[in-house]
């Protein structure tokens, strides 16, 4: 299990995003090659689901934040 879930998790609700919301962002800066549906969210916001290198980087875009930031590592999403 890893950390970054509550990370997302309270990212997506300081944009006032619903999880399908999330979903479609990702689907939108991956060119669709990525596209989750709402379980795949809620099992990263739960830490149940592993996420790749290539899917930290497509969150951190999706939400406007920085990998670091996930990673508890950056400086905090302005």
């Amino acid at each position: 299990m890893n950390g970054i879930g509550s990370r997302v998790k309270a990212r997506r609700k300081e944009l006032g995003w619903k999880q399908d919301t999330l979903c479609a962002r990702l689907a939108l800066v991956t060119d669709q090659a990525w596209n989750p549906g709402p379980k795949d969210v809620v099992r990263i916001e739960s830490g149940t689901r592993k996420i790749s290198d290539l899917e930290l980087v497509a969150i951190a875009k999706a939400l406007g934040c920085t990998a670091a930031w996930l990673l508890n590592e950056g400086l905090p999403p302005q």
